[in-house]
């Protein structure tokens, strides 16, 4: 036994154990992580106007990322992507992969959750550009079948869910219920608030009288608690909107689809944030389920912008929006949004919402509420993500 040399190592051997204590320590306070329901899917069978052209995804397995963060993506003589792996650059160069990058290395994502997101394998992902002509399943399968690869999959369409024509559609019979004949509870003077039939239901608009959510006498048991954050994924909110802005969350949120700070104010995101917390009882506007009442706030509302303005607008940062939402202290993630064909999901995106679900609340509660709308199309078909079960439909 050498003493001499244990001696002169003893400050390299502290550092050691020291890091490995604090590393223990870390971990210690993150919640375990916990995923929902992961259905096999055909690949085989995926219409083509279920995913996008020209992009796909891969997870890499430990082993393998420990080769990647030893070096940084190279590029052959003829521009095609080099991950150092030898049967991965081959597939690469059969592919023509001209561009990647890790799917969740966002500005958004700030470095105070950088074990957080290494416990879910969030470094593990990598997206893939290819020409818009090339056989995006075969290419799936092939790097699936790597022993490098530990998952690999389409990146499959999405789009926002708002108001659908019912043309057509058979006319939706309601139950009789006896009218309306109640008068308790909290009546806002916002001039709008009697177009809005689902808070107070008198028949106003042709409908049932009764059929509503009964908000006002809800609140007069809570109008909205301003240390609850519900980060609207979504179009951008209208942050400076004279009906919304005293409710916005402090730091407004982020657009994930410009990868930047820059709200882009959005109809549908904005009407959803109204719905959710315009503020109440101000002589103006519409009313919000939580938006305080008579100068008391009500929740904050957090723009994650994932659709930017016009009909065919771009998208994008869905896997992202919940991870930001929940490391920025969100208690309650609200979408309007769904992929374009039944029975298809992306892995990365229900991680996502598994790590809101798990690690959401902010200050609130333990763990996050996720919302998803059902959709308009009038189906029982397995529509994801408002499909999933951890998720509230």
């Amino acid at each position: 036994f050498n003493y001499n040399f244990m001696f002169s190592k003893l400050p390299l051997l502290a550092a050691i154990m020291m890091f490995l204590l604090f590393q223990a320590e870390a971990n210690a306070q993150y919640k375990p992580v916990q995923r929902g329901e992961r259905p096999p899917i055909d690949l085989n069978n995926v219409p083509e106007d279920a995913y996008e052209k020209g992009i796909i995804r891969i997870k890499f397995n430990e082993d393998a990322y420990r080769t990647l963060a030893e070096q940084e993506l190279d590029r052959t003589e003829t521009g095609i992507i080099s991950f150092g792996l030898a049967a991965v650059d081959a597939l690469n160069a059969q592919y023509g992969v001209r561009d990647a990058k890790q799917t969740f290395n966002s500005p958004a994502l700030n470095n105070r959750y950088t074990e957080r997101h290494r416990m879910w394998g969030f470094h593990l992902w990598y997206d893939l550009v290819v020409d818009e002509d090339v056989d995006i399943i075969s290419m799936v399968q092939d790097y699936m079948a790597l022993t490098e690869v530990y998952f690999s999959e389409p990146h499959y369409k999405k789009e926002l869910i708002g108001n659908v024509a019912n043309e057509g559609e058979p006319e939706t019979v309601y139950p009789t219920m006896e009218e309306d004949t109640r008068d308790t509870g909290w009546f806002p003077n916002d001039p709008q608030f009697d177009a809005q039939w689902h808070y107070h239901n008198t028949g106003q608009t042709g409908g049932t009288p009764g059929a509503d959510i009964s908000l006002p006498e809800a609140w007069t048991i809570e109008t909205g608690n301003v240390e609850v954050i519900v980060a609207v994924i979504d179009g951008g909110i209208n942050w400076q909107h004279p009906d919304l802005a005293d409710n916005m969350w402090e730091d407004i949120g982020y657009n994930f689809v410009s990868n930047s700070s820059t709200i882009l104010p959005h109809n549908h995101g904005s009407h959803v944030a109204g719905t959710i917390a315009a503020v109440n009882n101000n002589a103006l506007g519409v009313s919000g389920i939580a938006g305080g009442w008579d100068g008391v706030p009500g929740i904050r509302l957090m723009s994650a912008q994932v659709f930017e303005p016009g009909l065919f607008g771009p998208s994008g940062g869905f896997e992202i929006a919940p991870v930001y939402a929940a490391d920025n202290g969100a208690a309650i993630s609200q979408n309007s949004w769904g992929y374009t064909s039944a029975n298809y999901y992306e892995q990365a995106v229900l991680d996502a919402i598994d790590y809101f679900n798990i690690n959401g609340g902010g200050d609130v509660m333990d763990g996050g509420i996720t919302i998803f709308a059902a959709g308009n199309s009038g189906n029982n078909n397995a529509n994801y993500p408002g499909h999933y079960s951890v998720a509230m439909a």
